[in-house]
């Protein structure tokens, strides 16, 4: 199972949730610190919870800007390719295929790599 810090788990004996603090890794094996409501915290095994929901931090300035630079290069580059498909005498229609193709598969791997959720493996 792969847990990131903010995520939401249910502990299987007793039904509460939690939010996941953080990992350790100890001689035995990962521990999960959770943070519950009513409850304070607690120390579980990874084995004794569900997964409910991912986490996720609301996007900053920065990220955002990153993000919106690596579509407009998903763009150029979707637009360049499909000019150069109907360059080499592709119908129209192929042209616009190959080029939203090629803007949602670069656009989608750049965006993808850098918001990606920091999980860890437990």
């Amino acid at each position: 199972m792969r847990i990131a810090i903010g995520d939401v788990v249910r502990v299987r004996s007793d039904q509460v949730l939690g939010t996941v603090v953080s990992v350790t890794n100890t001689g035995s094996g990962a521990v999960l610190h959770l943070h519950t409501n009513g409850q304070g915290s607690r120390m579980v095994s990874p084995r004794a919870v569900e997964h409910v929901a991912r986490g996720r931090e609301p996007m900053g300035t920065g990220r955002a800007v990153v993000t919106l630079v690596l579509i407009v290069i998903a763009v150029v580059i979707g637009v360049v390719n499909g000019s150069k498909i109907h360059g080499l005498g592709a119908e129209p229609l192929m042209s616009v295929f190959v080029a939203v193709a090629t803007f949602v598969a670069i656009g989608g791997f750049l965006v993808n790599l850098v918001n990606r959720p920091r999980a860890v493996r437990v």
